[in-house]
C-alpha cells in the first residue's frame, strides 16, 4: 500500500539501508576504501535490518506485526549506529593518519531508525483508529 505515509517512511529506510552497501564507510583516496561490507557483523546488521525493512513494507494488513518489526527494526538501527560509532572512537587515530576520512552515510542508520519510528507511530494511530471503528458498529 505505497500511498500510506509509513509505506512511505519505511520505504525511504530500506532505500537509505540499501544504499550503504555501495558507499564506502572510509575513503583513503587513491581509489581505496574500506566499504561497509567489509566489515562482517556491518554487513550482517544491514543484511538484516534491509531484508526486515523490506518484509515490513507488504505486511500492511498486519499492522500489530509491523508495529512490532518496526520496534525490532529501530533497535537494530540503534545496535548497528552505535557499532559505527564505536569503530569511528576507536579507529579514528590509525584511519587519520593514513590519510582516511570517514563517509557522511555513517549517519544514514540514525536517519532510517528516525524514519522507522515515524511509521511505527503511523502504523500504531492505523490501528487506534481501525479499532475505534470497530467500537462504532
Amino acid at each position: 500500500m505505497i500511498q500510506r505515509i509509513q509505506t512511505l517512511f519505511l520505504l525511504v529506510a530500506a532505500v537509505l539501508m540499501t544504499c550503504l552497501f555501495f558507499y564506502p564507510f572510509v575513503d583513503f583516496g587513491n581509489n581505496v576504501s574500506i566499504e561497509y561490507t567489509d566489515i562482517m557483523p556491518m554487513m550482517i546488521l544491514l543484511s538484516a535490518i534491509t531484508f526486515i525493512a523490506c518484509i515490513n513494507i507488504f505486511l500492511y494488513r498486519r499492522r500489530m506485526v509491523q508495529i512490532r518489526l518496526c520496534m525490532l527494526n529501530s533497535l537494530i538501527l540503534l545496535a548497528l549506529q552505535g557499532y559505527i560509532i564505536y569503530y569511528i572512537v576507536a579507529y579514528n587515530a590509525e584511519i587519520a593518519l593514513s590519510g582516511g576520512v570517514f563517509s557522511l552515510t555513517a549517519a544514514f542508520p540514525l536517519i532510517a531508525a528516525i524514519l522507522t519510528f515515524m511509521a511505527l507511530r503511523y502504523i500504531a494511530r492505523d490501528e487506534a483508529m481501525v479499532k475505534a471503528m470497530d467500537r462504532l458498529r
